[in-house]
């Protein structure tokens, strides 16, 4: 992902921040598809596109701090904690 602008930076962490203080907490979805989702909901579809390909390729390293910057990707470990201690029940791993 090239380095976001201030602008995308801003509105990814309003959206962030908003998911923060009120979880999804969905099984089969992290809550970053759902930041994704509303950023897309809002306009701002090339934003959604840039974020979720940092949330997949974010491999924890300088440079993926320095692309989102340092409160993004702070923020973004707080939002992978939400859920990661969601298992599966064994119904929902039948015949898949």
């Amino acid at each position: 992902m090239k380095t976001l602008n201030q602008t995308e930076k801003d509105l990814i962490l309003n959206t962030i921040k908003a998911h923060l203080k009120n979880p999804k907490k969905v099984c089969c979805s992290s809550e970053a598809a759902w930041v994704a989702q509303d950023l897309r909901n809002e306009g701002h579809v090339e934003i959604a596109a840039k974020y979720w390909s940092w949330v997949c390729c974010n491999t924890g390293s300088e440079q993926s701090k320095n692309d989102a910057g340092e409160e993004i990707f702070t923020l973004q470990k707080e939002l992978d904690k939400i859920g990661s201690d969601f298992v599966m029940p064994s119904w929902g791993t039948y015949g898949t």
